[in-house]
Formats: C-alpha cells, structure tokens, sequence
C-alpha cells in the first residue's frame, strides 16, 4: 500500500533522463576535431607570411597554404552546427533550427552562383597580389556550392532524421572517413614502397640511376616542366603506369566506398529504412567529397578549372556512398547481404571508372605517354575524348541520384498508405 506523503509537488524527486552518450560522442568529437582544424588552419596562415615575407616566394608559391588554411577553416566551422544541437541535447533544449536561410541562399538557387564564383576566382587569381586574401573565401563556395545542391537533391522529401543526426554524420564524413581513408592508403603505399625497395635492391644501376634523378630534382629554381620532362622516360613504362592505375583504381575504390560511408556504420542497429540509410550515406559521402576536394584544389595554377572538374568527382562521391548506405539498411533490416555485397561492387566499379578516366586525362597531357606505350588497349585511348567520357560519367552518376530519390520517395509513400 502506498505511504502518504506531506512532501509538496514541487519538492516530489523527478528522475532525471539518462545521458545520452551519442550527444557526447558527437559533442566531443566535433569541438576537438574543429579545434584540431582551425589550429591547422592558424599554422598554414602563418606559413604562408613566413613563406612570402621572411623566405621572399612569390605569391604563386604561398598560395596553396592560404587556398588549404581556408578550407581547414571551412570544415571547423561546419562542424559547428554538430556541436549546438548535441549541447542542446544534452541541455534539455529543444532541437529547433539554428537559422533560416532566405530564400536567395536555398541551393536551387546558390547554384546559378557557381559560374561567377568562378569567374570570380579567376580574375582574383590572375590579379597575384591579394589572391592570397580573396581567393581562400570564393573556393570554399565555388567548391561546396555543387555539393551542397547535390546533397538537397539526394535528400529532398525523403526522411533523414533530426537535424542532429544530420549534421553528425556529415561532420563524421568530413572528419572521420577522409582520415580513416588516408591511414589506411597510407599503409599500402608504404608495403607497395617497401616491395619496390626489397626489387630495387636487387638492380644497383637502376638505384645509381635514380639517386642521380634525385640529385637533379633537388636543384633549385628547377620548373615544373622541366620536371615533366625528366620524369617523362620513367613514367612511360608500362609497369609504372599499370601500378598507378592498380593503385588509384583498384586500392583507392576498395577503402574509400568501405570507409567513406562511416555515418551509416555508426547508425548499426537504429533500425534505419532503405530511404535513411540512403540519405545518410550521401550526406556521409558529401562530408567526404567536401574535404577532398577542397584540399585538392589547393594548388592555386589552374585553379578555376580544378574547382570546375571536381563537380562532377563530388556527384560520383555521394552517389556512391549512398547506394552503400541504402544497400546496408536494406542488409541490416531485410538479411539483403548480397545485394550490400553487389551494391559495394557497383559504388568500387563506379568510383574506379572515375580515376582510371582521370588518370588517363593527366597522361594525355604528357605527349608520347599513351601512344609510345605498349599497354594494350589504353594505348588507343583518344586523350581529347576523355573529358566528355568523364562528364557523361558525372551526368550519369547526377541523374542516378535524382532516380533513386523519387524512387525511395515513392516507396515511402505507399508504405505510408
């Protein structure tokens, strides 16, 4: 039988919720990860004025630090988003959004900004002097403009989660899956490096050979095509080429479509639908193309027409690792194994395709590479041709986002009825 108690309403003990130990995972993760960042970006910055004022480099020399610092600044910061709604969440604080964007700044409208952004870039680029200072803020936005219209097509009218889930799995692919990716091509690069050095050991006039090549590159005021030109005779050997291609096509697509998807690793067992686990894996892969080529259009030479072809890298990324995300939720709630095993082939197929095309893009540049070279049918392959073959891949692969979209979305809809 129940005690009577005097005790006042206000003074009867309430329970207080359990932690919520993800909000403190992903609080912790995201402030020292942002930290980490804006700390990488401080030290590029002040490499960069060390480079330009105390060495005396030109201003094409210093602006890869500025182009990188900014970017680094970038991905801190949007990890800020992570970081309010797990603080909110663990505060008791409702998860109501942080801004509304007007209707200017929506991505089906942003993205009519990309060709001035790069026009813009351009200009600033070929000016020299403040492309240090005006040039780091226009790639940031020529770079996640495309991108960001991609992630609100892949994701319009479909369910996602909260805003909170959101932005911790695009903050896990931005963060997370690009190092977890280059630790472990890190690790194969270094055992291809030690075979290659076991084999070399055993020719001393090839080692001669290339310590003397060593010797020359290290000269300074050395140009870049010169350099080209004295590697030229060693990388138009069919075995250097097979190895590039075996490494850019074949390891690089194997560790990135299985890491890249890290957002939707870390939702096992959450009970995710096909059309969440699709989302997830495209925001997971958004996070992943965002930081890649934001650090890999860094180079300042040519940089408009960097920005410009990694549109359609940032449309295969998200494609692929959404077809893994919605592969792994139909696995996880359906038993559909073969079909995750089928789908992770198809995103490796796809993202493999994609550098083989630009790979051989970069030969093609390199007269007498491809066509002096006995490697079989790559020989044949028509250099000027190539950059269409790489903008239907980019097309198709847009297309496909947009087809499983209104597919996942119609399928939710009758599931509802």
């Amino acid at each position: 039988m129940t005690q009577p108690t005097d005790a006042a309403p206000d003074q009867i003990f309430v329970p207080r919720e359990a932690v919520h130990w993800t909000s403190v995972l992903q609080l912790g993760f995201s402030l020292i990860s942002m930290l980490v960042l804006w700390s990488i970006a401080a030290a590029l910055i002040l490499g960069g004025f060390a480079r330009r004022y105390l060495q005396g480099g030109d201003p094409d020399e210093v602006l890869p630090y500025f182009l990188l610092a900014g970017g680094a600044a970038l991905c801190g910061f949007l990890l800020l988003p992570g970081v309010v709604y797990a603080f909110r969440r663990l505060s008791g604080l409702p998860p109501k959004p942080l801004v509304r964007l007007p209707l200017w700044l929506r991505p089906t409208l942003l993205i009519f900004a990309l060709p001035f952004l790069l026009l813009l870039g351009h200009w600033v680029y070929s000016r020299g002097q403040l492309a240090w200072l005006v040039l780091p803020p226009v790639h940031g936005l020529a770079v996640g403009v495309p991108i960001l219209w991609f992630i609100h097509l892949a994701l319009r009218d479909l369910s996602s989660g909260s805003p909170q889930r959101r932005w911790g799995i695009f903050s896990v692919g931005l963060v997370l899956a690009p190092a977890v990716s280059f630790f472990f091509e890190m690790l194969i690069v270094l055992a291809l490096l030690l075979a290659w050095s076991v084999w070399i050991s055993t020719q001393p006039d090839l080692m001669n050979e290339l310590t003397d090549l060593a010797q020359l590159l290290e000269q300074a005021r050395i140009t870049p095509e010169e350099v080209l030109e004295i590697l030229k005779p060693y990388i138009a050997q069919p075995a250097v080429i097979f190895a590039i291609l075996g490494y850019f096509s074949v390891f690089v697509p194997l560790v990135e479509e299985l890491i890249k998807p890290i957002g939707v690793w870390l939702l096992a067992n959450r009970n995710l639908s096909p059309a969440s686990g699709f989302a997830a894996g495209a925001l997971s892969g958004a996070g992943f193309a965002l930081a890649e080529s934001l650090a890999l259009t860094s180079t300042g030479a040519g940089w408009a027409l960097a920005v410009f072809t990694r549109i359609g890298t940032g449309a295969v990324h998200i494609l692929a690792s959404s077809l893994v995300g919605w592969a792994l939720a139909r696995a996880w709630g359906h038993g559909k194994y073969l079909q995750l095993g089928t789908s992770y082939l198809l995103a490796v197929l796809l993202h493999a395709l994609w550098n083989t095309l630009s790979i051989l893009l970069v030969l093609s540049y390199l007269p007498g590479v491809l066509s002096d070279v006995g490697i079989g049918y790559l020989s044949a392959v028509p250099g000027e041709l190539i950059p269409y073959a790489l903008a239907l891949l980019a097309l198709l692969a847009f297309l496909s986002l947009l087809a499983m979209n209104r597919a996942l979305y119609r399928q939710s809809e009758r599931q509802a009825l």
